[in-house]
């Protein structure tokens, strides 16, 4: 990941869904693509009355009931992964087994499956709506008319890899500090792979280009969230830094074999007719069905 130091990873009693996150529906696109004005118009400036009288004293309201606190979360619950994580990381890289042990654990037991797994994305669903609605304004208003709304027209003389990091801020909202680091550092990692991906200029950037970096950007998110909350310990006991290299690079093909192929079966070739309700509910459904696949993938028994 890209970030100077590691952190600490996740602490047992932490909830699996953090509380900003709690309640949370579909994922919004960042502002750049939703702009939605206050219905509540500008605000009165402090120490002047409001325009039309003294605001009325607002009729007393009857607390709602407390409802009953969601039990601890297991304190053992990373453990599993962790440790299968740790000896794959011993191994240098080379431990596969290790590595399926530890992301079905995690899949399935540390965030309580698909659904919370999906949940505790927080910053990068809505990174990854944003994705799709930047391929939205692509598709219906063309590449240079989007950049140029966006205020970033003249990136793109600079090449396709200058467009795309300029994208960061418009693409990766605010969220938790190391959630929102997520969301960065794995469109950060998709940029430097657009040579693999064949994207080399944004004039010719089809629909096949565009559904493989979305699969790609969503599956690094996903190695992104491995790597904060069951890695840490394993990275501080890989041999050398060639293994650490290799660790990760292992992680992120063990998560594109286990979900490219249906992350690109689900994302649609256009998105002009999409909502961003749609694209936001289409996200969620694709983190779900990777999620899903994760708990099970290389599992032999599972698959008897």
């Amino acid at each position: 990941m890209g970030t100077s130091a590691l952190p600490r990873g996740q602490r047992p009693s932490t909830p699996l869904v953090p509380g900003w996150l709690d309640g949370a529906g579909p994922p919004t696109l960042p502002p750049a693509f939703n702009p939605v004005p206050s219905p509540l118009g500008n605000p009165p400036i402090p120490g002047n009355p409001p325009p039309n009288g003294p605001i009325p004293p607002a009729p007393p309201q009857t607390p709602a009931p407390t409802p009953d606190q969601p039990p601890p979360p297991d304190p053992n619950r990373f453990g599993p992964a962790r440790s299968n994580f740790t000896r794959f990381s011993r191994s240098g890289g080379g431990d596969d087994r290790a590595l399926g042990r530890a992301v079905r654990s995690y899949a399935r037991s540390a965030t309580g499956g698909a659904r919370t797994a999906t949940r505790r994305m927080g910053s990068s669903r809505q990174a990854a709506a944003g994705v799709l609605g930047l391929f939205r304004d692509f598709d219906t208003l063309g590449v240079r008319e989007t950049f140029r709304r966006l205020g970033l027209d003249t990136v793109l003389d600079g090449g396709v890899a200058e467009a795309f990091a300029a994208l960061t801020d418009v693409i990766c909202g605010e969220g938790g500090p190391i959630d929102e680091a997520i969301a960065r550092d794995a469109w950060a990692e998709t940029v430097g792979q657009l040579g693999d991906l064949g994207i080399d200029n944004l004039e010719t950037f089809d629909a096949a280009q565009k559904q493989g970096y979305f699969a790609t950007f969503l599956g690094n998110t996903i190695v992104g969230r491995l790597l904060q909350d069951i890695a840490i310990r394993g990275f501080k006991v890989a041999p050398t830094a060639g293994d650490f290299r290799a660790i990760e690079r292992e992680l992120r093909d063990y998560i594109a074999a286990a979900t490219r192929d249906q992350i690109l079966s689900l994302t649609p070739p256009s998105f002009a007719d999409l909502t961003n309700r749609d694209l936001g509910r289409l996200v969620d459904q694709i983190y779900e069905t990777a999620w899903s696949l994760l708990e099970t993938y290389g599992d032999e028994e599972a698959a008897a």
